[in-house]
């Protein structure tokens, strides 16, 4: 309550009850903030285009992530209009990883989106499984198209976080959170395996 605090990249700070707007957050808490609807239904939408044939399309997700639920919720929207079906798929962690992907043999899934904290630990055993069974995929990060993944679309964090370095400086000299407002990613990051 008393120590300010800068999100460099809080995923639904409004839905997780982190703050009352992101124009007005007040409390302590202020920073930046994804669009992460908007870029998980793009992410979906650039899967599509680039294979269009897919109709059934596994969320790979961690549990014990709060945003998780959120993100799900906001793939159905644009799912439901490029003709996708959206199948939840859980990864525990590294032990559950060839479960998982006996689930998304046995659900039929012809295309992987993933996120969370859970496919970044596990990245390597989710690519070489997902390149095995000719999955497609799209993630968030540059890092899994450099080992193996067809696609990734995000934001830059690495702006993001130069972005949060201004919102620090800004408070150590005196200006308040609550009057500082969330700020939008201004650039994203797309990144297509060619091999």
């Amino acid at each position: 309550k008393s120590i300010p605090i800068v999100a460099a990249n809080a995923y639904f700070p409004v839905e997780e009850g982190l703050v009352q707007s992101l124009a007005r957050p007040g409390g302590n808490t202020t920073g930046l903030t994804t669009d992460a609807a908007e870029e998980i239904g793009r992410r979906l939408q650039i899967l599509r285009e680039a294979v269009p044939g897919i109709s059934r399309v596994g969320a790979l997700y961690g549990t014990g992530e709060g945003y998780v639920a959120l993100a799900l919720s906001k793939l159905e929207g644009p799912a439901h209009k490029l003709g996708l079906i959206v199948v939840p798929i859980e990864l525990r962690g590294h032990e559950d990883v060839e479960l998982a992907f006996a689930e998304i043999k046995r659900r039929k899934i012809d295309a992987l989106i993933g996120f969370g904290a859970a496919a970044l630990a596990n990245r390597a055993s989710v690519i070489r499984l997902a390149t095995q069974a000719k999955l497609p995929t799209i993630f968030t990060d540059r890092q899994y198209v450099e080992d193996g993944a067809l696609i990734s679309y995000g934001v830059d964090l690495a702006d993001l976080f130069r972005r949060a370095a201004g919102y620090v400086d800004r408070i150590l000299k005196g200006a308040h959170p609550a009057d500082l407002p969330f700020e939008q990613p201004t650039r994203y990051l797309l990144a297509v395996n060619l091999r």
